[in-house]
């Protein structure tokens, strides 16, 4: 019976032993994983006279390797890849105009409208960096032009007008969600 009863006291410390390390690799991967996706980017922030580029480091990659992570980007976040590539300089330089549905909102008193927008998004390549540009273009409401640009925003003094302040955040998470998808597909 002693010897029985020693066997379980084994398995049982045993068990815990393997719980432990598994509860340890699992917080070892968190901890990673955390570190990984809390690297942010410069953000992108939109001023009445548009927005200004920004530059991202890639420590661990040179441009053809950017490149090619950039391009399998494109084709795994656009319907038609070929059909939003503007220019394509090899390993060099990519731009990308595309469509955002539900770009922006814009609240009114008790009425909010969804605006999408026509854009253009380019990624000039050099080894271990990237600089990223973002034009806005043709603004939609209901499948319909808007008479309106992004300008409309801001006073003459280049402030934001109080009505306009969710639309201008609203627009910049939308600038920045694209690039933040293409960073994470190129680090």
């Amino acid at each position: 019976p002693t010897s029985h009863l020693h066997g379980c006291k084994n398995r049982v410390h045993s068990k815990i032993k393997k719980y432990k390390m598994k509860a340890f690799l699992v917080t070892v991967m968190l901890l990673v994983a955390t570190h990984l996706f809390s690297q942010s980017i410069p953000k992108f922030e939109l001023t009445k006279s548009g927005v200004q580029s920004v530059e991202v480091i890639i420590d661990s990659s040179n441009a053809k390797e950017i490149y090619q992570k950039a391009l399998k980007w494109v084709n795994e976040t656009f319907e038609n890849p070929k059909s939003v590539i503007t220019r394509d300089q090899k390993n060099k330089y990519l731009r990308i105009n595309g469509f955002r549905k539900n770009a922006w909102l814009y609240k009114s008193q008790d009425k909010v409208e969804i605006i999408d927008m026509e854009y253009s998004f380019s990624i000039a390549i050099k080894d271990k960096k990237v600089r990223l540009r973002f034009s806005i273009g043709q603004l939609w409401s209901e499948n319909k032009k808007t008479i309106y640009d992004y300008t409309a925003f801001f006073n003459n003094t280049g402030e934001i007008k109080e009505d306009y302040t969710d639309a201008k955040q609203s627009l910049e998470n939308s600038m920045n969600e694209i690039a933040s998808s293409l960073y994470y597909n190129i680090r």
